[in-house]
């Protein structure tokens, strides 16, 4: 049964880090969203020590990283395409619009993995 919920939890904390994504990799909202990835980072954190699912802690990291590298290939894929698929010149603010996001992304997965490592941790140490 704790697979099952595991699963739900893994689910939804997926969904939800997607769509804090969207924002954090736009430049003008990189800021805000970071404090709100931060915030939900901890949250997560708590959630997974409260719902008691210790022996997925390192699992659920795993997988995270996982999806993350391959949203992240994902993205930098359709942007190799949208660069081949145009006839003209990119415009240099494009082209650097392109590798930020991509930067931000990364940047975006540094601070969740990192941040929801060390509040579990600290969540589970301080019992």
């Amino acid at each position: 049964m704790e697979y099952i919920y595991y699963l739900i939890y893994l689910i939804v904390t997926w969904f939800l880090l997607m769509f804090i994504y969207r924002f954090s990799t736009y430049h003008s909202y990189f800021s805000f969203m970071s404090l709100i990835l931060l915030v939900y980072s901890i949250f997560i954190a708590y959630l997974l020590y409260l719902f008691n699912l210790h022996q997925f802690f390192i699992w659920h990291i795993v997988i995270t990283l996982g999806l993350l590298i391959v949203n992240y290939r994902k993205q930098k894929k359709a942007a190799i395409i949208f660069r081949d698929n145009e006839t003209h010149k990119l415009n240099p603010e494009v082209e650097l619009s392109i590798e930020k996001t991509l930067r931000y992304h990364i940047l975006s997965s540094i601070i969740y993995l990192v941040v929801f490592s060390f509040s579990y941790l600290y969540f589970y140490n301080s019992e």
